[in-house]
């Protein structure tokens, strides 16, 4: 970790409030707004369940952007990827799902505080046996493995670069970053993308929720590639800035690399996506 990289965990975490928050309320206009375009969409295709199950996946990431956000007004700083601990290697260590599960009112085993798990602690055992309908696509039968994962960047080692690096992302193994440090702009800046290749429970960190684009594997988008592959012929994702987006397969490769990264100064077209 940089010296000026740093995780803010709050000491004495304030106690929840109850009733209707400002937040909560949000959610709920959220909520409601899909139930509407939902109850539209069936009356147009009445049987097109895909279609369906994408929209409630789109909410289900801007779900996602809000309880980001809400972490980083509250610490001034975004979750890092990955939980640093010198115990186990990023693969065994928690990560950012697991930060933001008290923003989505998930029951989560903080134990007064303590974040020093492994991701495969008995304590977690309920968290894996069930995971929350928010944190993964409704197409998807198997939720208990990650399918939302943090955009690290562009390369294989992008998870572990400086977050001053051209082709460092949003989410890092070490690294830790807030709204200054994307200066590609938070519109134009992914952040999460769907994949249907899970490689482990989505509270976990490392290549379970923090991957970087492999540039010698394209097209990026498909059934056997790195992202996408649940959606016919695109993948949804959210953008830095707190929207969702839907990136079709035939997007430019190019448009797809520029758009991982927070500060790769890489032109991306003005009718993006």
């Amino acid at each position: 970790m940089n010296g000026d990289d740093f995780l803010i965990i709050p000491a004495n975490k304030p106690a929840r409030k109850k009733g209707l928050t400002i937040r909560r309320l949000m959610v709920l206009i959220a909520l409601i707004a899909v139930a509407i375009v939902l109850e539209r969409e069936s009356r147009v295709f009445p049987c097109d369940w895909p279609r369906a199950r994408q929209i409630q996946c789109l909410n289900n990431l801007k779900q996602l952007g809000l309880a980001i956000h809400t972490y980083e007004t509250a610490n001034g700083v975004f979750p890092i990827g990955t939980l640093p601990d010198p115990d186990f290697s990023p693969d065994c260590r928690l990560g950012w799902n697991y930060l933001i599960a008290p923003e989505l009112e998930i029951r989560a085993p903080f134990a007064d505080g303590e974040l020093a798990l492994a991701c495969d602690d008995p304590s977690l055992e309920a968290f894996r046996a069930q995971p929350p309908y928010l944190l993964s696509c409704p197409e998807l039968l198997d939720r208990a493995n990650a399918n939302y994962v943090g955009i690290a960047g562009l390369g294989l080692d992008a998870q572990d670069l400086a977050k001053v690096h051209p082709r460092a992302g949003c989410f890092g193994n070490n690294r830790v970053i807030n709204a200054s440090d994307i200066r590609d702009g938070a519109s134009q800046t992914m952040m999460v993308a769907e994949s249907n290749q899970r490689v482990g429970p989505w509270f976990a960190g490392g290549r379970a929720t923090v991957r970087g684009l492999d540039p010698s594997r394209q097209s990026y988008i498909g059934p056997k590639d790195q992202f996408g592959g649940i959606h016919k012929g695109l993948v949804n994702v959210l953008m830095a800035d707190g929207s969702v987006k839907i990136l079709k397969n035939s997007i430019d490769p190019k448009v797809f690399e520029a758009v991982s990264t927070i500060a790769g100064g890489d032109p991306v077209p003005v009718e993006f996506p």
